[in-house]
């Protein structure tokens, strides 16, 4: 850790910093079994995600369409239980990956404690409490979210949009094609509103620590004064 970063609040670093990303994805590493389970469980929900249309189109086209009342109920009993893997799935593999964000959490935790035991007592002359706090506990929350909640969302999502793809290609071709030609606007558009919004976290983040350092100066003030 940096002394003089610390004692900065500029915001100077990329937009995305992937070595950045690299070091916190070590920590995945180290879980390697709880990691490979979460997705398992993910693998199956997004399975269970692609076939559910396909089941209800096949209960459209060849059940209700000619009035085959038994292929109807039988297509529908293959959904009901298609969706109830999904449902329980996916609640494994969200608490699957909010236990492994707190074990991630308890480890940068205490690496941070004994880090901060080598610290020079003039370092903690220069930078406030408020702001160390803010570091601390704010900044380490944010990292927790990332874990057990954004990253659920994140590797679901790629892997339902990469399924939908390969489904819709091997459907019809061309008009999948023609469905991505709105993309070419959109994605500089979110690339672009992306940055700026990081940009915004950013800044919050240093008014916040700045705040923060304020406050616990005038309160620890309040003693001498």
């Amino acid at each position: 850790m940096d002394h003089e970063k610390l004692t900065k609040d500029e915001i100077s670093f990329k937009v995305y910093d992937w070595r950045m990303a690299l070091r916190l994805f070590y920590y995945l590493k180290e879980e390697k079994k709880i990691v490979f389970l979460s997705l398992v469980f993910v693998l199956l929900s997004t399975a269970c995600t692609l076939i559910s249309p396909r089941l209800i189109g096949y209960a459209v086209d060849l059940g209700i369409r000619k009035l085959d009342i038994n292929f109807t109920i039988k297509i529908s009993f293959y959904y009901l239980f298609c969706e109830l893997v999904k449902f329980l799935s996916t609640i494994v593999y969200i608490l699957i990956f909010q236990w492994l964000g707190q074990i991630i959490i308890l480890k940068i935790r205490n690496q941070l404690f004994r880090k901060m035991q080598y610290f020079k007592i003039a370092f903690y002359d220069k930078i406030s409490v408020g702001r160390l706090v803010t570091r601390l506990t704010n900044d380490m929350s944010s990292i927790g979210d990332l874990f057990s909640t954004g990253l659920i969302y994140v590797i679901g999502d790629i892997l339902v949009i990469i399924g939908t793809i390969i489904v819709m290609f091997i459907l019809n071709f061309k008009l999948t094609l023609l469905v991505f030609i709105p993309l070419l606007i959109i994605i500089p558009v979110v690339v672009k509103f992306s940055k700026e919004l990081r940009n915004s976290f950013r800044e919050l983040k240093a008014i916040l620590a700045r705040m923060n350092s304020f406050i616990s100066e005038a309160l620890s003030g309040m003693k001498t004064i």
